[in-house]
C-alpha cells in the first residue's frame, strides 16, 4: 500500500497517500472517519510573513535588511 510517513507535525506523523483509489476512498467513501484534518494555516502564514514578496513598504524594508547580508560579498 503506497502510504509513507515522510514528515511530522510535532510528534504526530503526517501521511502522504499516492494511490488515487485510496485518496478517493478517504475523501468520498470514508469521509466520516477522516474528517478531522489538521489546520496548517498558522504555519503557512508564518512562512509567508518571512518572505519579501508578501510585504508592503514599511515591513518590506525590515525583511529586506534581514536578507541583505546573504547577497553581499
Amino acid at each position: 500500500m503506497p502510504i509513507d510517513v515522510k514528515h511530522y507535525s510535532g510528534n504526530r506523523p503526517i501521511l502522504d497517500i499516492s494511490d488515487p483509489d485510496l485518496v478517493k476512498s478517504i475523501l468520498v467513501t470514508d469521509f466520516h472517519v477522516f474528517s478531522q484534518r489538521s489546520d496548517n494555516r498558522d504555519a503557512v502564514q508564518y512562512v509567508q510573513s518571512m518572505l519579501m514578496l508578501f510585504h508592503n513598504q514599511p515591513n518590506w524594508r525590515t525583511v529586506r535588511s534581514m536578507y541583505a547580508p546573504m547577497y553581499s560579498t
